[in-house]
């Protein structure tokens, strides 16, 4: 991916511009003064997975031991969570705000709990719809660590949904994806129950 670098003060010139346009006295109200600099600040945030590097990820191997305590290991349905859901609406930049959850069926590899909020937080911050990030993340987890099976879950109020249009307080969209041995029936029924408890 080429090295992209926002600028900051043409994003900032250019909020004005719409500020203007919204609101021509806007730089006469006090409470508005750094209103450029931190709608640019907060843009430059939200859309940073777009042009920040994946974060470094460092796995490591299942342990040597006997046959049986591996297979214990690896035959166990794993989840982290809830890891917080920062994002921006691809159709109107209005956030999505929300918890997900990922299970794992490990396969040779690992990955320390804190890479799963890592690579979420880089995953998240772009622009998207919430059914494009939890297949994103999917595909990048499974990319990294080669699990037997892979579920993320992803539970999220939009604010185009509360903030305009039908105005629906309190509607939450869930979306799901599953793959590998978190598709056999079992192991998806262990891996919903286990998010219940």
């Amino acid at each position: 991916m080429p090295a992209f670098k926002p600028n900051q003060d043409r994003i900032e010139e250019r909020v004005s511009r719409l500020l203007d346009e919204l609101y021509p006295s806007w730089g006469q109200d006090e409470s508005m003064e750094d209103t450029p600099r931190r709608v640019a600040t907060t843009l430059i945030d939200s859309f940073s997975g777009l042009y920040a590097e994946m974060p470094k990820m460092t796995d490591f191997r299942m342990p040597k031991m006997t046959d049986f305590r591996q297979d214990s290991l690896v035959d166990q349905v794993y989840i982290t969570g809830p890891i917080p859901v920062r994002a921006l609406c691809a159709h109107h930049l209005l956030p999505i705000v929300g918890q997900c959850w990922i299970g794992v069926m490990p396969g040779s590899k690992l990955l320390g709990l804190s890479k799963f909020s890592r690579l979420a937080e880089w995953v998240f911050n772009r622009p998207s719809m919430q059914e494009e990030m939890t297949a994103r993340l999917a595909d990048v987890l499974e990319g990294v660590i080669k699990p037997k099976g892979i579920a993320v879950l992803i539970k999220a109020s939009h604010m185009c949904m509360t903030f305009r249009g039908v105005k629906s307080e309190g509607a939450l969209m869930r979306t799901s994806v599953l793959r590998g041995t978190l598709l056999e029936p079992d192991v998806k029924n262990e891996f919903f129950e286990m998010l219940s408890l």
